[in-house]
């Protein structure tokens, strides 16, 4: 008979999960607070990783070509700052371009959709009352279906209400949303100027950690890793914009070649949705057609 010496290594370990899964279940909704506060913390610094790692691209090609021939320390020390400086101006001016030239004419293509659809809808009714041996259907098809017309008014009259008093609650919601979304911006505006700032001491600090807290097979994988993701995305992200604003040349070209309103409007509109993958381009297609047909 073999003499018990306790639980084994593995024994512990599933017994310390079943409890930790225990422990989930019965505090799940303080996990999922927490987990929430966590996040809303460290949503500012994530999102100024990835404005960082977009900005880095221009920032680098700033960097590459100003004063790429001076020795002097006042003029290297400048390097960066001035190309942080103006990787955020050409982002800053492209979306100004865009909103300049997209929103006015996308706002007078709604109102004048907005105007053209009653004298749509009283088209249909007047070629509706037109087809006489229709009516006679309509009617016994309305009877079949008893329809009871002052209910339906009734619940639509009762809709309206309760948007129109759920205006005022939403409209809060989007002020206290829009602050939050602009402090979450501007902090993470402070993050990515300081990741660009420092990008190379950050580097080794990550490095160092790594080689310190992981083995070298796994530290090599992870840095590998890193290395090709960051190389492939900034290709495809160089790639997508190349091809959004060459499409953009080209559909306002052949809009104003062909004398098609709202040439500028539906160009920009092209290159800025050809920045969405497979979607963007029927997106836009589709979008200019509804405005064109107005």
């Amino acid at each position: 008979m073999k003499k018990w010496t306790g639980p084994t290594k593995q024994g512990l370990q599933w017994l310390a999960l079943i409890a930790v899964f225990i422990l989930a279940i019965i505090y799940w909704s303080s996990i999922v607070g927490a987990v929430g506060i966590l996040w809303s913390v460290l949503f500012p610094i994530i999102l100024g990783g990835m404005i960082a790692f977009v900005l880095n691209i221009p920032m680098r090609w700033f960097e590459k070509h100003l004063f790429p021939k001076s020795d002097n320390k006042y003029l290297k020390a400048s390097r960066r700052p001035l190309a942080i400086i103006l990787a955020l101006l050409v982002i800053i001016l492209a979306i100004t371009a865009v909103v300049i030239i997209v929103i006015p004419q996308l706002a007078s293509a709604v109102m004048t959709l907005v105007e053209v659809v009653p004298t749509l809808v009283e088209n249909i009714q007047n070629w509706f009352n037109q087809q006489e041996a229709l009516v006679p259907m309509l009617n016994q098809l309305t009877d079949q279906m008893k329809v009871n017309w002052s209910s339906v008014v009734s619940s639509v009259a009762s809709g309206v209400n309760s948007i129109a008093s759920g205006v005022a609650a939403t409209s809060i919601a989007v002020l206290t949303t829009s602050v939050s979304a602009v402090t979450n911006i501007f902090l993470a505006l402070m993050f990515a100027i300081y990741i660009l700032a420092s990008k190379e001491k950050l580097g080794k600090q990550i490095t160092r950690s790594m080689a310190v807290y992981l083995p070298n097979d796994i530290e090599n994988l992870l840095l590998n890793v890193l290395a090709v993701a960051n190389e492939t995305f900034s290709k495809f992200i160089s790639g997508m914009v190349t091809e959004a604003v060459i499409l953009g040349v080209l559909v306002t070209a052949g809009l104003l070649i062909l004398q098609i309103p709202y040439a500028a409007m539906l160009g920009v509109l092209q290159g800025v949705l050809a920045l969405i993958p497979i979607l963007g381009a029927f997106m836009a297609g589709a979008i200019g057609v509804v405005i064109l047909l107005a």
